[in-house]
């Protein structure tokens, strides 16, 4: 990743922001071999990695540079949330030259910049440690310079094919993949924005299916926002009784190793203290000491205020036990996190979301719509992320007072006027959902009897079946005759089971738009429902939209005044705390 920021350092005002970018470790894909030969030639010490080590590094090669610090590469089997085949394949030769005594080309090669961008997500997303400041720096600095490098080196290049299929790429990891649809939420780190849209793309992209992804992404992004509202809570408390649950344990294990240690520090107070180990004897009964003091501390009762060490050994078990509930409750945190140290101008982008859900403008009209105002595009300058904020100013306040004709009304008026807009949509949506799963309720009946009656049709055409002949028969021309029959009825079966996978393929796709809604998941039904109604009230939608906005950004902003508020009553109680 440093070499792709390094490169469009000077191109980009986001990496500027972002910069530095060094770590302290270089990663390389190789073999054994790679490792030996990596080693010899720095004069090294490879160290590969065993069956006891858990770990992805095949081995570790230590040196020390020509300033004598020591120095780690470490060679990897594949990066994290990547195949090695295709990051093999997909790999850009780097030609480096080199001035001594002569010129000297070296060619190595370099991790594609989307698929960096992608390992980085997914470092981002399933590794605590890639979690911090830093690790957080590296993953918005991947994305700038995966869409830099569409721009500058395929895009200048004439390569407009290999651009607009990498647009596509990325579209697909930004909503399919786990890791990038948890990012963009959890971390604010939008693997979408590394999209490319320019001029000289084709006109169909910029104005066609560009707005259609743009509208896909808004949306999802929206429902899972509502869901980490939602289940957050929830899963904060299931997490809470799993580490309370493991407190017991790490008690009573910690409660007997600590009587093994105050049995062997007893002993060594009663030893005698020769003088030419005197010193020895000093540093060897502290260490006791503090090892008792330590393991006291951990074996304290449950009930009392759990220490820091305790605590985070429960956790520890907790998670071998809930892997995934551990990674929700991270994220989770992650996502009140950031939506505590947010910049207003992401805040506001965020509310637009729902605005962006049902307000979509026609398909000719999509051109105009500006990119900026739905999600954060972080190749902008400071002029276009100016004037980006303005626009969301502009658009919030207008659908502040499209909500209300009285802009000065308080919080529980608000409320009341949108619950009734609410209660208003949902009718409609009710009726027009009625109306759909009732016309796909006939569709999926007449679906049925054609599938029933290719059944019976298939079923009369296995008993006319040819046989096959007997020994006689084959002597006199029935073998071929034969052939020829099952051939002509092999063809015939085949169409049939054609046609029955197409009818159970139909019959499935108008269950979706019967079938009753979920909680969380709506149908197709749900989701041409709501397409109707919108066309059906426009103005009702629009007004919707700027309530749903506004409820979420207030019940956000409820939920982390709670949490916090509980964070310091449990830390004023000294009963429970979450930080490690």
């Amino acid at each position: 990743m440093n070499f792709w920021a390094e490169r469009y350092l000077n191109y980009s005002t986001g990496l500027q922001r972002e910069a530095p970018f060094a770590s302290k470790d270089i990663d390389f894909q190789g073999s054994r071999d790679v490792v030996r030969l990596c080693a010899d030639r720095l004069h090294g010490q490879p160290r590969f990695a065993s069956m006891d080590d858990v770990t992805p590094n095949v081995a570790v090669v230590l040196f020390a540079d020509s300033q004598g610090n020591e120095r780690r590469i470490d060679f990897l089997d594949r990066p994290y949330g990547l195949d090695a085949k295709e990051a093999r394949e997909m790999a850009i030769p780097v030609e480096f030259v080199r001035k001594k005594d002569r010129d000297e080309r070296v060619e190595f090669l370099v991790l594609h910049p989307v698929l960096c961008m992608e390992s980085r997500i997914c470092n981002t997303v399933g590794l605590p440690k890639y979690q911090g400041p830093h690790g957080l720096q590296q993953a918005r600095a991947s994305v700038i310079c995966a869409q830099e490098f569409l721009r500058r080196d395929l895009l200048d290049a004439g390569e407009r094919d290999a651009v607009l299929h990498l647009n596509e790429r990325i579209f697909r990891f930004a909503t399919k993949h786990k890791s990038g649809r948890e990012s963009a939420v959890a971390f604010g780190i939008e693997p979408f924005n590394a999209v490319l849209v320019d001029e000289r793309l084709p006109e169909k992209f910029r104005t066609i299916r560009f707005p259609q992804m743009e509208t896909q992404v808004a949306r999802q992004r929206d429902s899972q926002i509502q869901q980490r509202i939602a289940l957050g809570p929830r899963r904060e408390q299931e997490w809470e009784a799993l580490v309370r649950a493991e407190l017991p344990r790490v008690h009573a294990r910690t409660a007997r190793i600590e009587a093994r240690a105050q049995v062997a520090l007893e002993r060594h107070q009663a030893s005698g203290e020769p003088s030419a180990r005197s010193s020895e004897h000093a540093r060897r009964l502290e260490q006791l000491g503090k090892r008792v003091e330590r393991l006291h501390e951990l074996a304290a009762e449950p009930t009392g205020r759990p220490s820091a060490t305790g605590f985070g050994l429960a956790e520890l078990l907790a998670e071998r036990k809930r892997p995934d509930l551990a990674r929700e409750v991270r994220l989770n945190r992650a996502f009140l996190e950031e939506e505590r140290s947010a910049e207003p101008h992401r805040r506001i982008e965020r509310q637009l979301l729902a605005a962006a859900r049902i307000a979509e403008p026609a398909r000719a009209d999509r051109s105009k719509v500006p990119r900026a105002a739905v999600l954060n595009r972080p190749s902008l300058g400071n002029e276009g992320q100016r004037a980006t904020l303005e626009e969301a100013r502009e658009a919030t306040v207008k659908c502040t007072v499209e909500l209300s004709p009285q802009a000065t009304l308080d919080d529980k008026q608000r409320a009341a006027q949108g619950e009734k807009l609410e209660a208003q949509w949902n009718t409609i949506v009710a009726k027009e959902l009625a109306a759909v799963r009732s016309r796909a309720a006939v569709i999926g009946e007449r679906v049925g009897k054609d599938v029933q009656e290719l059944r019976q049709r298939m079923a009369e055409h296995r008993e006319i079946a040819p046989q096959k002949p007997n020994a006689i028969a084959g002597l006199i021309g029935g073998h071929a005759r034969y052939e020829a029959a099952r051939d002509t009825w092999s063809k015939e079966h085949k169409v049939l089971q054609n046609r029955e996978r197409q009818l159970e393929k139909r019959a499935a796709y108008v269950n979706e738009y019967a079938r009753e809604p979920g909680a969380w998941y709506p149908t197709k039904g749900t989701q041409l429902a709501q397409r109707k109604a919108e066309r059906r009230e426009p103005e009702l939608a629009r007004q919707v939209a700027a309530y749903r906005g506004w409820h979420q950004g207030r019940e956000r902003e409820r939920l982390s005044r709670e949490i916090e508020q509980r964070r310091e009553r449990e830390h004023e109680r000294g009963e429970w705390g979450f930080e490690r």
